[in-house]
């Protein structure tokens, strides 16, 4: 899939040079029989840069997401792989499925799975993604001495089809169109790793922040129980106290308000001078308001 490509380019070069033929399987995998014309095209033109990047190659071999084997194509799937062919590349099937995906399987059954019955060729379907694949690694240590002990010879797709070598040499246009795809995969996935990364860092901040927090007001709140808690020495000294209790909207009714001015100025009097008892002006606003 041209976006693995993009990301492992080394492992492609190491399938190349040993001989392995490399092949597409769209960019972002699709299901082809359900996107358009030009989303088939657009997947199949993104995904020729990836091996041109990573080894100078092109192909012209395809396996269509979701594809299975030729007796399980309905009439879609058809259509589609007339249209890959008008695009000229050549539809790969699969004649057994490993279903090394599958996690629950023993790598004994995956073994079962890919064996060609009755002596049969076939070409084997198994998986490079999706997770821990060391399954598929024991599989094929089994499934290679197993088959040659049997018989089995190992080739590529145009080997068997006696057909002309499906890699050509990538032009310098697509060579450099797949560097630059690989370097940009390469920089974006370094960045979502820090960004990552990051993320994890500032979640651990947090969390540490949430449990000081409990600590600390664990702490607080034993404090708070002990009889001679205080905040501090007391206050003896005169002090003046402002109440923000202004109301915008009534200002102008409340500076025309007798009663409201005279509470000011009682209060305003009461918090300068700060007496031990309530001043009679005070009292004498509260009987007029009242």
């Amino acid at each position: 899939m041209g976006t693995n490509i993009a990301k492992h380019p080394g492992v492609v070069r190491d399938v190349v040079d040993s001989g392995s033929e490399i092949g597409l399987h769209t960019f972002t995998h699709p299901d082809l029989t359900k996107v358009s014309d030009s989303r088939m095209e657009l997947e199949l033109s993104e995904t020729q840069p990836a091996p041109a990047g990573a080894a100078d190659i092109t192909s012209n071999l395809v396996r269509p997401p979701y594809s299975a084997t030729p007796k399980a194509l309905d009439n879609n799937d058809y259509t589609e792989v007339r249209k890959l062919g008008d695009l000229g590349y050549l539809t790969v099937l699969t004649d057994l499925d490993s279903q090394d995906w599958q996690t629950d399987l023993s790598v004994a059954q995956t073994v079962a799975n890919a064996t060609p019955e009755d002596g049969a060729g076939g070409v084997i379907l198994m998986h490079d993604a999706d997770g821990d694949r060391s399954k598929t690694v024991e599989l094929l240590e089994q499934l290679i001495p197993k088959l040659k002990a049997e018989g089995y010879t190992f080739t590529n797709v145009t080997g068997a089809l006696n057909m002309a070598k499906a890699n050509g040499t990538a032009s310098t246009a697509d060579q450099v169109r797949g560097t630059v795809l690989v370097t940009a995969v390469d920089l974006s996935t370094g960045f979502l790793t820090t960004l990552t990364w990051s993320l994890v860092g500032v979640g651990g901040l947090t969390v540490a922040r949430l449990l000081l927090m409990v600590v600390f007001a664990r702490r607080h709140k034993k404090k708070r129980r002990d009889p001679d808690f205080a905040w501090g020495p007391p206050v003896r000294a005169p002090v003046s106290v402002v109440v923000p209790a202004y109301n915008e909207r009534n200002a102008s009714k409340t500076r025309s308000d007798p009663c409201s001015r005279a509470i000011i100025r009682s209060r305003s009097s009461w918090w300068t001078t700060v007496p031990p008892t309530t001043p009679p002006n005070s009292r004498a606003a509260a009987r007029r308001c009242a």
